[in-house]
């Protein structure tokens, strides 16, 4: 669905052009978590709109 979204392969190295490969799925929050915050990384979803 990205590719044809944003008509970018995700799945391809910027840097290099290689193809890229998924190793693991993180499934769960606290992992996520201690790895965003383990690199000092800030995530804030956006509010969603208000309804009518």
């Amino acid at each position: 669905m990205i590719r044809k979204v944003y008509e970018v392969d995700p799945m391809v190295c910027l840097k290099c052009g290689g193809r890229m490969k998924v190793v693991a799925f993180l499934t769960e929050y606290a992992v996520v978590d201690r790895i965003i915050d383990h690199l000092k990384l800030r995530f804030v979803a956006a509010k969603p709109k208000a309804s009518r």
